[in-house]
């Protein structure tokens, strides 16, 4: 399914008008309570529970908060909401997930559950640190995001894992391997919803492009998103803004992109910097069918299933052999694929008998812009079908070695 669009929302700085001054911090005395003090410089820091917690500057220890109380800002106490996390290195990130704090390294996984102590400093049900079965680790606190399942994490080894909820830590980003050898940084992971998705924005070692790797954990699939409207400058964080909560984008030169609502006109069309939209296609790449001498087998066909949405037109892109040039080029106008009733999304091509014998065959399918007036929304891709034939009646000749 093709994402909605974005648009420019804002360019702006602060000045000291902006900026509205109040204490953050009163300490307490009496009353049993513990004292507060100024807390160390922190790399992040999460909500756990009713409390925050943050990784210090030290990266080996986690701070938490008093208990959450309405009205006064959360107090820091060294002596009870402290926990040292000695081993395994430095802290990369930490996050909250059923009651229990997980802390990441770069080589290892830890989890603190518990509720911590009162605000006088006693009742703590907190232990040991409990280290999590599992050689791999977070790079950074910038790729660990929560979702239903778990939580993701781009792993030191450079692609993403998941720490289910039962503590089972699983290798997912198998598919985008090579796309994280190309964008190695993720420069942050938030959570879609409503999409049932986590995207991921993530950088070059040049930090000069970026893309917008998206997991649908529904269906349990990767895409690739490119947001060529934005301009030259490479997106660097993205969050949900606004109400409802809309994904948005930031790129490195100081503008913001946030997508657009489902029934705005041209909901799935890119804004540009000058408020103009631009169609988006969708593209999907096949993985490469081998083909079997031996068994002489041969692939006839291809077809696509998709759920046509919006007016479009439709190409097929053919490869064979693993070169990267085009064979055969199908092509479906907009107003042939309008008038291809109930079976609008259902596309058949046969491949060339001069490629039948290729030693493997690979798709691209791809929508182009439909009629005017569109929301450019398109196609929704469902599977695809290659057609293998085996040809029979022959036997394999030997060839002897000797002339």
């Amino acid at each position: 399914m093709k994402r909605p669009q974005s648009e420019i929302i804002a360019q702006y700085g602060y000045t000291p008008q902006n900026i509205v001054r109040s204490p953050l911090h009163e300490p307490t005395t009496g009353g049993g309570q513990l004292d507060e003090v100024n807390p160390p410089g922190s790399t992040h820091l999460v909500v756990h529970g009713n409390r925050k917690a943050m990784a210090d500057e030290t990266l080996q220890s986690v701070w938490f908060t008093k208990e959450f109380e309405e009205g006064i800002a959360p107090g820091w106490n060294e002596g009870a909401t402290k926990m040292d996390f000695p081993e395994g290195g430095d802290i990369t990130a930490i996050k909250s997930m059923d009651g229990t704090l997980i802390v990441f390294k770069a080589d290892s996984i830890w989890a603190l559950p518990g509720n911590g102590p009162l605000d006088n400093g006693q009742g703590s049900d907190w232990t040991v640190p409990e280290q999590i079965t599992t050689d791999v680790g977070a790079k950074s606190w910038t790729s660990v995001v929560l979702f239903p399942a778990g939580i993701i994490f781009q792993s030191s080894k450079g692609s993403f894992h998941v720490l289910r909820r039962n503590r089972q830590v699983e290798f997912i980003g198998e598919v985008v391997q090579v796309t994280m050898r190309d964008f190695p940084i993720v420069t942050s992971a938030t959570l879609v919803p409503n999409k049932q998705q986590v995207r991921f924005t993530c950088l070059n070692e040049a930090e000069d492009a970026s893309v917008v790797l998206v997991y649908d954990y529904h269906h349990g699939y990767w895409s690739h998103w490119d947001y060529s409207q934005v301009g030259a400058s490479p997106i660097i964080s993205a969050t949900m803004t606004g109400t409802p909560k809309r994904y948005t984008v930031v790129t490195k030169d100081g503008h913001v992109f946030r997508e657009k609502l489902e029934d705005h006109a041209t909901a799935y069309k890119d804004d540009d910097s000058s408020g103009t939209a631009h169609f988006v296609p969708l593209s999907v790449k096949s993985a490469g069918i081998r083909m079997s001498v031996q068994a002489y087998l041969r692939c006839n066909r291809v077809q696509f299933f998709g759920e046509r949405l919006a007016s479009c037109g439709f190409t097929m892109e053919i490869f064979t052999d693993n070169e990267p040039q085009v064979k055969q080029l199908e092509r479906w106008y907009p107003d042939q694929v309008d008038a291809n009733g109930p079976q609008n999304g259902q596309l058949l091509t046969h491949v060339g008998a001069e490629f039948t014998r290729s030693m493997s065959v690979q798709c691209r399918f791809t929508t182009t812009e439909g009629a005017a007036g569109t929301n450019g929304q398109s196609m929704r891709f469902v599977s695809a079908a290659f057609a293998i034939e085996n040809l029979g009646g022959r036997k394999p000749v030997g060839v002897s070695s000797q002339r």
